[in-house]
C-alpha cells in the first residue's frame, strides 16, 4: 500500500509537469518538434522569469516573443530591451503600459492605432479622461471621454 501511494505521488508530479502533452521542465531540448521545443522554452521562461531559456530559441521572432512574455509576466519594462523586432517591442510596451496603467509606454508605439488603443485602455483603467486627449483619432477620443464620464457619474 505504501508503494502504491508513492507511485501515485510520482505519477501526479510527472503529470503536473505536462501541459497539453508537452513536458515543461529542463528537458525541452529532448522534444523533436521545434515548435513544441520553443513553446517549452517560452513556458519555462515565463514561469521562472529566466531570460536564459529564451536564448535556447534559435528563431529570432520566437525569441523576441519569449522576452515579451517574461516582460508581461513581470511587468518589467526593462525586459523589453532584449527584443530586436519592432513588432514584439511594441507588443511588449503596450502590454506593460496597459497592465500597469502607465501611459508612457503608449508613447513608444510605432502605430497610431496601437497608441490610440493603448491610451484608451490606460485611460479607462484609471478613469482618467485627461489621457483620452492623447488619442489621435478624435472619434475614439470622444468615445473614451464619454465612457469615463458615464462611469464616474453612475
Amino acid at each position: 500500500m505504501k508503494y502504491i501511494i508513492i507511485l501515485l505521488i510520482i505519477m501526479a508530479v510527472v503529470l503536473s509537469a505536462c501541459q497539453t502533452g508537452k513536458v515543461i521542465d529542463n528537458n525541452c531540448e529532448l522534444l523533436e518538434d521545434s515548435d513544441e521545443k520553443y513553446d517549452c522554452y517560452v513556458g519555462l521562461a515565463a514561469s521562472t522569469l529566466n531570460k536564459g531559456y529564451c536564448l535556447s530559441i534559435k528563431d529570432s521572432m520566437t525569441r523576441d516573443y519569449c522576452y515579451s512574455e517574461i516582460a508581461s509576466q513581470s511587468d518589467d519594462l526593462k525586459s523589453c530591451e532584449d527584443i530586436e523586432s519592432q513588432f514584439w517591442l511594441d507588443v511588449c510596451h503596450k502590454n506593460i503600459a496597459e497592465s500597469t496603467l502607465t501611459p508612457n509606454g503608449c508613447l513608444t508605439l510605432t502605430s497610431k492605432i496601437d497608441q490610440d488603443d493603448c491610451f484608451n485602455n490606460v485611460a479607462n483603467g484609471k478613469d482618467d479622461y485627461y489621457l483620452c486627449t492623447a488619442i489621435f483619432d478624435k472619434v475614439k477620443a470622444d468615445t473614451c471621454v464619454k465612457k469615463i464620464a458615464y462611469r464616474i457619474n453612475e
